[in-house]
């Protein structure tokens, strides 16, 4: 089957949402679904003319004349959070659902309001969209450097905020293959880890990675013993919930790979079945299951049919989640070697017996991912033959080992 995209017909799709989209923006309601009021700005001459000769006039008008570009592109409803509510807050309208009736859909916006991260009226404590997502960058002698409407800069601070409105999509610029888009995903994968700092918030923020983990798992176990472990998640960073955006194509789950000293796996839970790019038993996954009035999957993003979810799950600012694993220590003789199908026990593996001053180990490794599209919805979108996946990013890991005792008494933490 041929697959034809929108920029079969308009390449210029690619662009997106340009500068002038948001920049011709007067007016915007926080309910939601883009409800905003667009201005069109009043064009320096020949602007919109084509020819060299009318490109050339149009950018010396501009570069001689700023401060209309300025009055026209620059408004203070742009440093505001309601500024990027007007999108980033979603609904079904009763209007669509009159059965039902409205009916919520993403929320970075509320998400943000209610968290730790918003004080009222008080712009020193409140960490802001625009801080986070366009951080302070050196603006060299670009006309629109500095700003006095912003509480901690000046006219002269030599620095604007950047536009590359780095979040959570890496999939988006390898899709369409955008140009810059291989620096784009690396810089994001940065920002999805928390390894990009932002000096001018940095006494107000969190330091870290954006989703804190750790193991609580026993100190010592015996051989055949049951492990009970949990890898405890703290949405650390993130101003809204971890993850947020479209629930019905995003995922972020947990992997827990529990290995002998020689790296040999014999237990594993969350893991990528190759055959399907499905998860494979995830102990613990971020995601939503919306469902149609004839208790269908929403699963093309027809967010319009969505009347209610069987399963959403994602982590509030500042709070935890929990993902338990249980798994069985394998005995002392010596086994077949042969590992375990992901997420079932195997009496077939067990360790060598060790020296009489040493010990075996369990390496457990506990790993969280993330991708902006299940595949699922990909082959419904582009088809099974098209293979179209989303790139996977690893947002942060960690291990830890449990001593395997001989003949004592294991200890738990």
């Amino acid at each position: 089957m041929t697959q034809i995209t929108l920029t079969t017909y308009y390449p210029v799709a690619n662009e997106g949402s340009s500068c002038i989209v948001c920049h011709s923006i007067v007016q915007t309601d926080i309910q939601g679904n883009g409800d905003y009021t667009v201005r069109p700005p009043q064009r320096y001459v020949y602007e919109l003319e084509q020819g060299e000769v009318a490109k050339f006039l149009s950018d010396f008008l501009i570069r001689t004349y700023p401060r209309h570009h300025l009055n026209s592109y620059s408004r203070s409803l742009y440093k505001t959070a309601e500024f990027c509510g007007a999108c980033h807050k979603q609904y079904i309208d009763k209007e669509v659902n009159t059965d039902i009736g409205r009916i919520q859909g993403q929320n970075q916006y509320d998400s943000w309001k209610n968290s730790r991260w918003y004080h009222e009226n008080n712009p020193e404590k409140t960490v802001a969209c625009r801080e986070c997502h366009m951080p302070l960058v050196e603006a060299s002698q670009e006309p629109a450097k500095g700003d006095v409407l912003d509480y901690n800069r000046s006219a002269e601070d030599g620095k604007h905020r950047s536009h590359r409105m780095l979040a959570a999509n890496q999939y988006i610029p390898t899709l369409q293959n955008l140009e810059g888009a291989k620096q784009h995903v690396a810089l994001t994968e940065k920002w999805l880890r928390g390894e990009i700092p932002i000096p001018e918030i940095a006494d107000k923020w969190t330091t870290g990675p954006v989703v804190r983990m750790k193991i609580i798992a026993p100190k010592t176990v015996l051989p055949d013993q049951e492990v009970n472990l949990k890898v405890v998640l703290t949405n650390n960073k993130t101003g809204h919930d971890f993850p947020n955006g479209p629930l019905d194509m995003i995922e972020s789950w947990v992997e827990v790979t529990v290995t002998d000293d020689s790296g040999q796996v014999f237990h594993q839970v969350g893991g990528i079945n190759k055959k399907t790019d499905m998860v494979d038993q995830p102990p613990l996954i971020f995601k939503a299951d919306g469902f149609d009035r004839q208790g269908k999957l929403i699963d093309r993003h027809n967010l319009w049919d969505l009347v209610g979810a069987s399963y959403k799950r994602a982590v509030y600012p500042g709070m935890t989640d929990t993902a338990q694993v249980q798994f069985q220590c394998p005995s002392m003789a010596r086994g077949s070697g042969e590992t375990s199908q992901p997420g079932q026990r195997t009496d077939q593996f067990s360790f060598p017996a060790p020296a009489a001053d040493e010990a075996n180990h369990l390496t457990v490794t506990a790993t969280l991912w993330y991708r902006k599209a299940n595949p699922d919805f990909l082959d419904t979108v582009y088809g099974i033959d098209t293979k179209t996946r989303s790139l996977i990013t690893k947002v942060n890991e960690v291990i830890t080992k449990i001593k395997v005792e001989k003949n004592v008494q294991a200890s738990v933490q």
